[in-house]
Parts: structure tokens; C-alpha cells; sequence
């Protein structure tokens, strides 16, 4: 029955306080059958009683094995250690329940019997250095916490010599692991991981993975959403930037089509951030559709969506984003067909993994250092894990379909034990204590040891009684005394076994502020030390080359008669620097010290540039800040939910017959799918406003009947010429007063815009559209109307009078006319230039303008 193992003679059992009811029943068999087992271990660190380790397995070994145990060795000194982490270590473990042992507390640390002897330490010729001993650091925030972490580790490594490899981080709970290894990473030390925190599910890579899968295998349907999220992902390879260009690629060809029944706007597809207003330019193009779906009115987000579908819908869109969203595609086309043609989960996983292309990409990444490549070294890991996990299943189940191996994956919630290797180079090791059982370091950090995390004195097994039960079912009896107290050495264990983890040096840090406090753990520890109050301390500098230029290049920048000196020594340190090709050190890479790459304007008649289009919401944003403006008008501006609810109200009082409120609210609701939330309960909020919204509309409707008024024109579009530039855009509406003469009207839902007649005086948008009705380039109204003005009616709040506001601006002279049509030129011009103005005091760095220019204003020391 015992096959190989029956010619057993001998079984040593390392670590013996992690044994379980399970080990001691397999142990127990074997010495039935005559077999020897020689056990080691310390009572004092257990860190599985939680899980059903046995911390008296030592002492009480006989009754276990239910045989005979020769008179206990006990081993009187300790050579992992100093005598400042020995001393640490026998006062947490002078505090726990003896667990049927306790005498081998009294031993001392090799470096104590050689000190009072005079001889040499014999652990492995190592002795103590200056670096040795136990320290305490509180602190008032988690990124100081990090900061001082990274900072030890760094100077061990850099001054002391001492391999990455040989240092941990040990955490109370696994949750703390991932933030604190990420952490650690931005901070230029390397970490690794060296068992899996989280689902398989959960990981970055695999998510990819199991999102191509379920397309594949028909368990998704392939949306907008879906399409996002592949592109997005690492197997489509986009970022939001390019994701938004493809979009308006997409968009432009799908305008551009003969038989396309939607005008070109001829603007960018942008809005001005936090507006809540669409441009009335662009309303026919952006946000919800307006038409129904077909060949020709196709929303970015179905053409998104059938990019997945239709092949040839990519190929006259030709730069790299389109070839990398081609290839995602392509690559999901084949794996249906892999799939139809009965490939295995194995195959199809395979197939998707070598038309990405991930391979070389996160392997070139993994070679450097940094958070890139340790991003790199954990997607690896996962994909490696996933392939495993794959080839388990074919081995276990060859004729199962892949679709089972998928919902397995899916429904999985716990991380799974692997055998596939891990990347385990030259990094710091965060872990947990159980994770560093048999394992030892030259310095140790026992980080956020804090008040209700270590120790955690929750009771164990309080529902259901799983130890109760298990003492039960192993023929003992119920354990007696205080739950709690019990729990309490459980803890003291664990941190025994994480301090005596350390060779040399053992770091604890902890917080203290408003939100946290220090665990009582530190009372068994010396005095915190002093933090350093003094910012010029030369010992806060970075001790990373890069951080290092960061901070040289910031001494540079700081005045008076006491910084002289630093400021020279940086330059002189500087230089240095560059010329060992250190990034950030040399002036070439400092922001904003480049010449210029190009000094043309941004529209160019001599280049055979088209001339410059002007709408007149852009007017309002170039001349509020040009920097915001150009920023919008290159790199693309944002399209919230607010602007796109703005367009389907637009719409509804355009198509309404019935201005009722309920009629146009109900218009209002039929349309609500098509705008997209990110939780239930800020569609619900979304409603409400909304719905104040459409009221307000029908009380301004349902007044201008009343008082006879008589609409001219709905959403009438008009372009003109103003001395070279184009001026052109869309008036929402141009009513006829009682007295016979017209005002143009403009909608806004958004609660940026001035609500008063002062306010819209110079108003842009409404002059523009003076200068439009000026020149009779509306359609639909009849020569020699005359013009009573412009106004906004604002249905985002009201007055005690009305529940809507309506700021007039009224008509212009001839002279105003003129005046706005240099206006008009100005900006054309300076839309058309080659400098692009910040209005920093005025825009940039108004924390309420939300402008995309603020990035370019801060003040710090950049590469």
C-alpha cells in the first residue's frame, strides 16, 4: 500500500509547532509501522494556530504519536542573532502560555557567550556590526511610514553593502502585502511577493485573459463596454489618449461615408471640462446618438464594438493605434475559430498569449528596475500561474470544454496553492510572519504594528467553533480558559516569529495620529528614536541616483546667502552626474529648458492650411485662457455626463410637441439608457437634477407661449465668413416676440454661465450669434426682422419670479457689430498662432476653473 515510502526508516520534522491534527495522524502511522521521527521546532513562534496548528506539539509529541519520546535536547544557544534581537525576542516570549515547553527560553545569543568569554562567535564567522540592533520609528502618516521604511532599506544596501535578497518587510495580514509591495516599488525598492495575495481572477494579466476568453466562448456580449475594456486592457494596449483618438477616427470615417446622413461639424470632439453644456456645434456628433443606429449614424461606441467584427472597418485608418486595435481583434477572431475547430482551454490561451505579443514586451521590462519592472515581474508571474492552472485542468479533466475551466476561474475567490515558479531575484521580501517560516534576513522591518491590527485579539472560531470542533473529533477534550488570552499569545507568537526573522538589524515602524494608534506591542520594545525635524539634514537626501538629481536640482533653485554654498555644490554634483548619463541631471532634460521644436503657427495658409474655424463656445474658452484652449483643441477635451445629458435635453425641446412636463420628461427617461454611470445611485441622483431640469424647460416653453411668441428657427446652423476665418455653429432657437421682433435664444443646463444681464454683455456665444443674424446667415428668418437681443435661458435654478433664469444681452449697434467682428478676427488670429498664453492668475490655478493648462503651471522641479 505504501509503495516507496513503506522502506521509511526515518522522518525529521522541521518547524514542528506549524503541524497540524493531519501531520500528527500521518506521523502517528507511520510510527506504528516502527518508523523513527526526529522533530525540531520552538513552541514560542507558531503562526498557524489559527488554521489548526498545534503550538504544544513539542511537549506533548509523545501523546500525539502515541508512542514513547526520549528525554527532550534542548539547545542553549541562538546563532541566527545579536544580543539586542535576542533580548526582543525573549521579552515577547517571556509573555506566552509555556505550551508544555518553555526551558529553551534561557538561551543566549552566540555573540553574548563569545563577548563574555573572549572568543570568536562561531555562526558562520558572522559577528556583530554597527548596523545591529533592534529600533522603534513612529510616525504621523502611512507615506512617512513608507518613506522611512524605503530610506533604511536603501542606506543598508547602498553604505552597507547589504543584497536586496537579504532584507524583509513583515506585515500582521496578507491585505497589508500588495499596497506595501507597490509602495516600496514607486520608491525605487524592489520588492517581491513570494506567495499569491489575491485571486487568480484578480490579477491585471489574467483579467485580460479571462475577458478574451468569455468573448470567445460566447459567455459576454460584445458592447461598447467589453470593447473598452479589451482595448484598454493589456492585449489591445491603449491608453485613454489613444483610445479617445481611435474613437474620433472612427467617428470622422464613419461622417465622411457617401451615403452618411449627418453633417461634419468640421470641430474636435470636446466640450469644456465640468461645463455640463455641449457645444452647439457639435451636438449632432457627440454624446448620445440622435439618429438611429445604421450605416452612417453609428456611434463611436458601436463602432467601437464592431471593430471586433467587421475586419475591414480598420483598414483606412492607418497609424499605430488602429494597427494595435487591428491586431487585438484579429487575434479574438481566432480564437473563435481555434475554439469552433475544438482547441482546448490550453490552446486557446496559448494562441491569444503569442499574437500579443506580451511576451518580449513584459520580458524587455522585467530586465530594469523600478515599479515598471516589478509590474512586469508580477504579470509574468500571473500569466505563468494562469498557464499552470490551465494545464492542471487538461491533465485532470482531457475531455471537459474550456467553458468549465472558465466559471471555475470566475467563481473562485481565494488564492490557490501553485507550484509554478515565481520570480524570485535580487528584491526585498514583503510578507507575512507565516511566510517567512524556516527563512532568515540580515535586516528586518516589522511595519505597521498597530493597535487592532497586531495584535488582532478578535476571537477565533466564534461562529461555527471549528477548533472546538476539531479538539473533538482528534479524541481530546474541550479547551478550558480565557478565549481571549489565548488569542493574545497567538499574536505574541507571530511576533516572535517575525522579530527573530532578523540577523542583524530589526526595524519597527508605526503610526500615530488622529487615526491610528501604536500597538501596546511596542512596550516590549526600546525607545523610539528621535525622529529628524531638520529638512536640510543631509541625511533626508535620496539615496537613489534619480531621486538624488531630483533633489540637487531642487537646492538650485533656493535663494538666499545660507543656500550659496549648496546651490554650488549641487551644480558642481550635478554635473557630475550627467556625465554618467544619470536621467534627470543634465539641463537637457529639465522641463521647460529646451528650445522650442518648432516656432510655426498653429495654422498655416503658407502649408496649405484650411482657414481657421471659429465656433463661439470656443471663443469663451480661448479667450479665457488660450493655454486651456490649446490643450483642448490638440490633445482632446472630455465628454462628462452632465454635457451629454445637456445633448438629450437639447434634443427633446427641439422634437417636442407637447411641452408639458411630463411630456418632456417622459422624452427625457426614454433616452436615459444611453448615458453611462459608474453605480446605481448616481443614475438615481442624475434623475432627480434631471428632472428639476425638464421642469424648468417647460415653465420658460409653456410662458413663451403664453405670451404669444412664435418660434422662427430650431437648432438653425449658420456659417460665415469673417475676414479669412470661418465662423460658424448652431442656434438653439430664434423666436418672434409679441412686438414683432426676434431674440435669439440659447439653452444651458450646466451651472457655469452668468445669470444675470451684466454678465452676458460681452458674452461671446451670444454675440457671435448677433453677428450671424447681422449678416441674414440664419435660415428660416425673414429679411428686415428686427433683433430685440440674445439670451441664455439657464434651467439649472431660478429666481423667486420664475423657476428658470433668462439674462438678455441686448442687440448691438452697427458699431457693436463691427466691434465684435474684430473680436472675432483677433481670436481667429490667435487660435491660427504660434504662442499660446496661460492665464495663470486668472485660470490656471483657480482650483474651481478645471483647467487641463494647471499641469503646466505647477511649480516643482520636473524631468
Amino acid at each position: 500500500m505504501l509503495g516507496t515510502l513503506a522502506g521509511i526508516r526515518l522522518i525529521v520534522l522541521d518547524d514542528a509547532q506549524e503541524t497540524t491534527q493531519a501531520t500528527l495522524g500521518l506521523l502517528a502511522q507511520f510510527v506504528a509501522r516502527g518508523v523513527s521521527v526526529v522533530a525540531f521546532g520552538d513552541p514560542d513562534i507558531t503562526t498557524g494556530s489559527f488554521h489548526g496548528a498545534h503550538p504544544h506539539t513539542l511537549g506533548r509529541l509523545g501523546s500525539y504519536l502515541n508512542a514513547p519520546v526520549e528525554r527532550p535536547l534542548i539547545l542553549g544557544t541562538v546563532y541566527r542573532h545579536g544580543s539586542a534581537v535576542r533580548e526582543v525576542v525573549r521579552e515577547i516570549t517571556h509573555r506566552i502560555g509555556t505550551a508544555a515547553a518553555g526551558t529553551h527560553r534561557a538561551a543566549s545569543s552566540a555573540h553574548s557567550v563569545s563577548a563574555s568569554t573572549g572568543e570568536a562567535p562561531t555562526s558562520a564567522g558572522r559577528g556583530e556590526t554597527a548596523d545591529d540592533g533592534v529600533h522603534t520609528v513612529i510616525v504621523d502618516s502611512q507615506a512617512e511610514q513608507l518613506a522611512v521604511i524605503a530610506r533604511r532599506l536603501r542606506e543598508r544596501h547602498v553604505m552597507g553593502e547589504v543584497p536586496w535578497g537579504q532584507m524583509a518587510v513583515i506585515v500582521r495580514s496578507g491585505s497589508l502585502v500588495p499596497a506595501l509591495s507597490r509602495g516600496l516599488a514607486a520608491l525605487e525598492v524592489p520588492t517581491q511577493v513570494a506567495t499569491a495575495q489575491t485571486a487568480l481572477r484578480d490579477d491585471y494579466a489574467v483579467r485580460a485573459f479571462i475577458l478574451a476568453l468569455e468573448v470567445t466562448l460566447g459567455r459576454r456580449a460584445l458592447g461598447a463596454e467589453t470593447a473598452t475594456e479589451l482595448l484598454r486592457g493589456p492585449l489591445g494596449g491603449l491608453d485613454p489618449i489613444t483610445l479617445r483618438r481611435l474613437r474620433a477616427a472612427l467617428r470622422q470615417q464613419e461622417l465622411g461615408r457617401p451615403d452618411s446622413g449627418e453633417p461634419d461639424s468640421g470641430e474636435p470632439n470636446s466640450t469644456e471640462p465640468n461645463s455640463g453644456e455641449p457645444d452647439s456645434t457639435e451636438r449632432d456628433s457627440t454624446g448620445p446618438d440622435s439618429s438611429p443606429s445604421g450605416h452612417g449614424y453609428r456611434s463611436s461606441d458601436e463602432l467601437l464594438a464592431a471593430v471586433f467584427t467587421d475586419p475591414g472597418l480598420l483598414a483606412g485608418i492607418d497609424n499605430r493605434t488602429a494597427r494595435r486595435a487591428a491586431s487585438c481583434a484579429e487575434s479574438l477572431r481566432q480564437a473563435s475559430i481555434e475554439h469552433r475547430a475544438g482547441a482546448t482551454i490550453e490552446e486557446l490561451l496559448w494562441g491569444l498569449w503569442q499574437r500579443s505579443g506580451l511576451a518580449r514586451e513584459w520580458k524587455e521590462e522585467s530586465t530594469g528596475t523600478g515599479i515598471v519592472a516589478d509590474e512586469a515581474h508580477h504579470n509574468l508571474d500571473a500569466v505563468v500561474a494562469l498557464f499552470s492552472a490551465a494545464q492542471r485542468y487538461v491533465e485532470r479533466t482531457p475531455g471537459a470544454p474550456p467553458v468549465l475551466f472558465l466559471e471555475h476561474l470566475v467563481d473562485t475567490d481565494v488564492p490557490e496553492d501553485t507550484l509554478a515558479p515565481r520570480a524570485l531575484g535580487d528584491a526585498v521580501t514583503i510578507s507575512t510572519p507565516s511566510g517567512t517560516i524556516n527563512r532568515d534576513f540580515e535586516v528586518v522591518v516589522l511595519a505597521g504594528v498597530q493597535q487592532n491590527v497586531w495584535p488582532d485579539l478578535r476571537i477565533r472560531g466564534s461562529l461555527l467553533g471549528a477548533g472546538d470542533l476539531g479538539a473533538l473529533a482528534s479524541g481530546g477534550s474541550l479547551p478550558g480558559g480565557d478565549a481571549r488570552l489565548e488569542v493574545l499569545h497567538d499574536e505574541l507568537r507571530m511576533f516572535a516569529q517575525a522579530a527573530s526573522r532578523a540577523r542583524g538589524e530589526l526595524l519597527v515602524t508605526c503610526i500615530r495620529n488622529e487615526e491610528y494608534e501604536p500597538s501596546a506591542f511596542l512596550r516590549l520594545l526600546p525607545v523610539p528614536d528621535a525622529p529628524s525635524g531638520d529638512p536640510e539634514d543631509l541625511s533626508r537626501y535620496p539615496l537613489s541616483l534619480r531621486g538624488l538629481a531630483g533633489r540637487l536640482r531642487a537646492d538650485l533653485t533656493r535663494s538666499g546667502a545660507q543656500s550659496a554654498i549648496r546651490s554650488a555644490d549641487a551644480a558642481a554634483t550635478l554635473a557630475r552626474l550627467a556625465a554618467e548619463n544619470v536621467p534627470g541631471a543634465a539641463v537637457t532634460q529639465w522641463y521647460g529648458l529646451s528650445e522650442p521644436s518648432t516656432e510655426r503657427p498653429l495654422n498655416d495658409p503658407e502649408a496649405g492650411d484650411k482657414p481657421v474655424r471659429v465656433s463661439p463656445s470656443r471663443m469663451a474658452a480661448f479667450e479665457t485662457c488660450p493655454l486651456h484652449w490649446l490643450i483642448g483643441q490638440v490633445g482632446g477635451g472630455n465628454s462628462n455626463t452632465a454635457a451629454n445629458l445637456g445633448t438629450i435635453i437639447h434634443k427633446v425641446m427641439e422634437d417636442a410637441t407637447d411641452r408639458t412636463p411630463q411630456a418632456l420628461w417622459q422624452g427625457v427617461e426614454a433616452r436615459w439608457d444611453e448615458l453611462q454611470f459608474d453605480a446605481e445611485w448616481q443614475s438615481r441622483v442624475q434623475k432627480v437634477e434631471a428632472r428639476a431640469l425638464t421642469d424648468r424647460l417647460a415653465s420658460y416653453l409653456l410662458d413663451f407661449e403664453h405670451t404669444g411668441g412664435e418660434l422662427l428657427s430650431a437648432e438653425g446652423t449658420f456659417q460665415l465668413d469673417v475676414n479669412g476665418a470661418v465662423l460658424s455653429g448652431t442656434i438653439d432657437r430664434v423666436e418672434r416676440l409679441s412686438d414683432g421682433r426676434a431674440v435669439i435664444v440659447d439653452l444651458k443646463t450646466g451651472r457655469g454661465d452668468p445669470t444675470s444681464d451684466a454678465g452676458v454683455v460681452e458674452h461671446p456665444q451670444l454675440g457671435a450669434y448677433q453677428l450671424a443674424f447681422a449678416e441674414g446667415a440664419i435660415a428660416g428668418i425673414p429679411h428686415d426682422t428686427p433683433l430685440a437681443g440674445a439670451r441664455l435661458v439657464i434651467v439649472s435654478s431660478g429666481t423667486a419670479k420664475q423657476n428658470y433664469r433668462n439674462p438678455t444681452q441686448p442687440a448691438f449697434s452697427p458699431d457693436e457689430i463691427e466691434a465684435f467682428r474684430s473680436r472675432v478676427i483677433a481670436d481667429a488670429t490667435g487660435m491660427g498662432g504660434a504662442t499660446f498664453l496661460a492665464e495663470i492668475s486668472s485660470h490656471c490655478l483657480d482650483p474651481r476653473s478645471h483647467g487641463s493648462c494647471r499641469i503646466h503651471v505647477i511649480k516643482q522641479v520636473s524631468t
